[in-house]
C-alpha cells in the first residue's frame, strides 16, 4: 500500500453561482486571481484561495517525500491553522 497522497485540482468554479470552467490549467491560476465571474461578478479566485492552493500542493509534495518511519513519529494534531493574511 502506498502512503503517497495527491491533491486533485482542476479548473475554476464560482462559489456564488453555477459557473465553472474546467479547461483552465493549474499553471494559469495566477492569471485568474481577482477575475470576476462572467455570470454574477463574484471574484472567482482570491489571493487567499490561490495561496491556499500553493500551500496544499507544496505540503503534499513534501509529505510524499517522507518515509513511513518518519510519518509515524509526527505529532498528531487537530488544530486548523488560519493561513489568511491579517490586517495590521
Amino acid at each position: 500500500m502506498s502512503n503517497k497522497g495527491f491533491v486533485k485540482i482542476e479548473g475554476i468554479k464560482c462559489d456564488n453561482c453555477d459557473y465553472e470552467n474546467r479547461s483552465i490549467p493549474l499553471f494559469e491560476y495566477s492569471l485568474w486571481v481577482g477575475r470576476e465571474c462572467p455570470n454574477c461578478g463574484t471574484v472567482l479566485l482570491t489571493e487567499n484561495d490561490y495561496n491556499t492552493y500553493k500551500l496544499l500542493t507544496a505540503t503534499t509534495a513534501i509529505a510524499n517525500k517522507l518515509e513511513t518511519s518518519e510519518i509515524s513519529v509526527l505529532p498528531e494534531t487537530n488544530k486548523i491553522y488560519n493561513i489568511s493574511k491579517t490586517e495590521e
